[in-house]
């Protein structure tokens, strides 16, 4: 029975290698959410600001040529309306992620998501790290709050080797 379940185990590991090998390329393009409302400093989960609402358009323009196939996002406010824009004029659901889970994330997309272009939405404390599980390693050092316009596209391989190109979107933000 201890065998049964030991080679269950390595035929379901060695699937997944597989699936990352034999896949397409997949792009994922990684943002953080948008700017958000700063008035209520008790507000947890605020609604974005209108220079936010503006930068999720500017998303949309980004990605308009991009046939996003799956859409990831934190359950906060500021992150769901920062994609929603994509969303509408492409009518796929949002999937969610646990923000800090970064294994998880990266095993959802490699069982899950594989030769698919995805758009992931984090946090200012997230993306850089979201990136480097994806096995991207983004020539920046931090997100600062003032950095919004960043947008990694990570292309993963069928080697499983992975490349990342920053570029920003709408009126760049970065103080880096």
């Amino acid at each position: 029975m201890k065998s049964l379940f030991i080679v269950t185990i390595v035929l379901s590991i060695l699937m997944i290698a597989t699936q990352w090998s034999f896949a397409q390329t997949t792009t994922i393009y990684v943002v953080r959410h948008a700017e958000k409302e700063i008035n209520d400093q008790n507000d947890k989960d605020p609604n974005l600001s209108e220079a936010g609402k503006k930068r999720a358009f500017d998303l949309l323009n980004y990605l308009q040529k991009e046939k996003i196939d799956v859409v990831l996002s934190t359950t906060f406010k500021r992150n769901t309306q920062t994609v929603a824009p994509v969303l509408a004029g492409r009518k796929l659901p949002i999937s969610y992620y646990d923000a800090h889970d970064f294994k998880g994330l990266k095993n959802t997309i490699g069982q899950f998501h594989l030769g698919k272009k995805i758009l992931i939405v984090g946090h200012s404390n997230t993306v850089l790290e979201i990136c480097e599980a994806l096995g991207a390693k983004p020539d920046i050092p931090k997100l600062t709050d003032a950095d919004y316009s960043y947008i990694f596209e990570i292309k993963i391989e069928k080697d499983g080797k992975s490349s990342v190109v920053i570029n920003h979107y709408g009126v760049k933000t970065t103080a880096n």
